[in-house]
């Protein structure tokens, strides 16, 4: 934008200089503040904010490409353009996707929250583990001859744990989150087969839910 104003032609047009350079950089700033405030609203403020300007940018060049002065410019002004309209597509899909979050913002969160999370994303693997053993093991699979599930996620808890710990690990967060009930409510408590009671005899028996040794 700046190589666009400091040409000839915006010589003397100091107002219409200064409003589109404001324009331009508004767009950053209002990301920058409202990544910095630390909430997942604050920020979804100052994104559609930032939209706004990148949006007042397209104005701009759309009235810099019909005035005569700028008819030698039109092919830096078309590009601005199209950069204006592809930076208002991510800041579109940015505000959409904090729309549909949970998380309130950096600001919210604690131990209590991390924790929770890090449980949830890896009930999800866990989830995703015993589903895959569940295809691998299906009658006529092409992958039932009990070869080992590869997993390259140095991330993954599952790699690191024998199944029945897993499974023991899990009861143990499940009768915690319920308040010691067992199943009253906890995370896992959509997953029978996660009981603690269940669990537990599953890591002293040396058996997965599957019958396969751990």
């Amino acid at each position: 934008m700046y190589d666009l104003t400091e040409g000839p032609a915006f010589k003397g047009r100091f107002s219409l200089r200064d409003q589109i350079e404001r324009a331009a950089v508004s767009i950053s700033n209002n990301i920058a503040e409202g990544f910095e405030r630390g909430t997942t609203q604050e920020l979804l403020t100052f994104l559609y904010i930032a939209r706004g300007s990148a949006g007042e940018v397209r104005s701009m060049l759309c009235l810099l490409e019909r005035l005569p002065a700028f008819s030698d410019l039109k092919s830096e002004i078309s590009d601005l353009k199209s950069s204006a309209e592809g930076i208002s597509r991510q800041l579109r899909a940015w505000a959409d996707s904090l729309q549909s979050s949970k998380i309130k913002g950096q600001r919210y969160l604690t131990a209590k929250t991390r924790d929770a999370e890090k449980a949830a994303r890896e009930r999800q693997e866990f989830l995703e583990h015993l589903r895959q053993i569940r295809e691998q093991n299906k009658p006529g699979s092409a992958s039932s001859e009990k070869q080992p599930l590869r997993d390259n996620s140095s991330s993954n808890p599952i790699r690191h744990k024998p199944l029945g710990v897993f499974f023991q690990d899990a009861a143990v967060l499940n009768h915690k989150q319920s308040g010691g009930a067992g199943a009253g409510g906890g995370l896992f408590v959509d997953d029978p087969f996660l009981h603690p009671d269940h669990c537990g005899a599953l890591a002293d028996g040396g058996l997965d839910n599957f019958g396969h040794e751990f």
